[in-house]
C-alpha cells in the first residue's frame, strides 16, 4: 500500500479525475487489506478508509509482519517435525530391509508371483501388505513409520 499526496487539486475536470483515481486507489487498497486480513478490515466503509491515518497503516504493517513471522515459524516447526527416511539394505536376493529405530524394522520380500510383500518385524509371520512394485511397498513402510513417530509427539508443550 502506498501513501498519497492529499493536497487538494483545483476544482477542474483534471481535479475531478484526480479524486476519482484517488477513490479507486483507496478501493484497491481496501481489497488488498481484505486479502491480507480477511473480513476485519473489509467491513470498514470506504469513507473511513479515506480518512485512515498513518496509525492504521502502521497497524496493518505490524499485522502483516506478524503474519509473515508466524508463517516462517510454522515452516521451521514443520521442518523440525520431519521424519528421516528409512534406509534400505539388500538382505538377500529376494528381500530388502530397513531398521526402524525405536521399534524393529520393515522387510519387503519378492514373492514367487512377482508381487512384493511388506512385513513389519514385530508382526511375526503376518504379511502387512502386498504391492505391485518394491517402491510401493517401501513407500507404505515409510508412511507407517512416519505415522508411528509423529503420533508419539506432543502437539503442545507440557503444561499448556
Amino acid at each position: 500500500m502506498t501513501t498519497h499526496d492529499t493536497k487538494a487539486p483545483e476544482r477542474t475536470p483534471k481535479g475531478i479525475e484526480y479524486w476519482k483515481e484517488y477513490a479507486l486507489n483507496r478501493e484497491a487498497e481496501r481489497d488488498e487489506w481484505k486479502k491480507a486480513f480477511g473480513h476485519i478490515l473489509s467491513s470498514v466503509p470506504l469513507p473511513d478508509v479515506l480518512r485512515a491515518s498513518a496509525t492504521v497503516q502502521d497497524t496493518i504493517d505490524y499485522l502483516r509482519s506478524a503474519l509473515a513471522e508466524r508463517d516462517a515459524l510454522q515452516a521451521r516447526l514443520d521442518a523440525a517435525r520431519r521424519v528421516k527416511p528409512l534406509v534400505w539394505r539388500k538382505t538377500n536376493e529376494r528381500c530388502v530391509s530397513a531398521d526402524a529405530p525405536g521399534f524393529a524394522g520393515y522387510t519387503v520380500f519378492t514373492r514367487d508371483d512377482g508381487l512384493f510383500s511388506l512385513r513389519m518385524s514385530w508382526s511375526l509371520m503376518a504379511t502387512d501388505g502386498v504391492f505391485d512394485t518394491q517402491e510401493e511397498a517401501k513407500a507404505a513402510a515409510q508412511a507407517d513409520y512416519e505415522r508411528r513417530i509423529l503420533s508419539a509427539l506432543a502437539d503442545q508443550p507440557e503444561g499448556e
